[in-house]
């Protein structure tokens, strides 16, 4: 299943941005009489390892949060994979039904953590660059421009990963066969 198209160009232009962080991080680095502070390049080093791992622990967090208050439908029937058991009794499964609207409301709701953890992917790049720019070592701007990417690419959009949390929340399965399961008349 794929992600909404925005969410995909969002993520292709701060992933290509990292590049630019490169290119305008080492024509602007100037030879320093002085080097910089190592606490200010600590601090900024610090910021960015930060950002690296609120990217994914905030999205995370959000995305539980918008999912949480959503309204689904589940109805329980025979587990089509399941072996018959004691006095041939068929093992039941939860499944989410009306599956078909309840895409559009979970591409809304991903919408906000998504940007949110690319966005903190992304300025790890930029620490990396400002480190570099202040008379800092090339290493750190590399090796942070190495992780924004890593992280950015870590935050490619699916719509798999908010069906997996909400399969998680609600203990039930998303139909995998394409179609959207509907309920029955009632």
């Amino acid at each position: 299943m794929g992600a909404h198209p925005t969410q995909k160009i969002l993520w292709l232009a701060l992933l290509s941005a990292q590049g630019m962080f490169l290119v305008v991080g080492e024509l602007s680095a100037q030879p320093v009489e002085v080097p910089p502070e190592t606490l200010v390049i600590g601090m900024l080093a610090a910021a960015a390892v930060t950002d690296a791992v609120l990217s994914f622990v905030l999205r995370q967090r959000f995305l539980r949060q918008a999912l949480d208050g959503l309204a689904v439908q589940i109805e329980e029937g025979p587990d089509p994979q399941a072996e018959a058991m004691f006095r041939d009794a068929v093992p039941t499964k939860r499944f989410f039904t009306d599956t078909g609207p309840l895409l559009a409301k979970i591409d809304i709701r991903y919408q906000t953590p998504f940007i949110l953890g690319v966005a903190l992917a992304s300025a790890v790049g930029i620490m990396g660059m400002v480190i570099r720019m202040i008379g800092g070592d090339a290493l750190f701007q590399y090796g942070f421009g190495a992780l924004a990417i890593l992280c950015i690419l870590l935050h490619y959009p699916t719509r798999e990963r908010p069906i997996q949390m909400l399969e998680s929340m609600h203990d039930a399965t998303w139909p995998r066969d394409g179609q959207p399961r509907q309920s029955p008349p009632t």
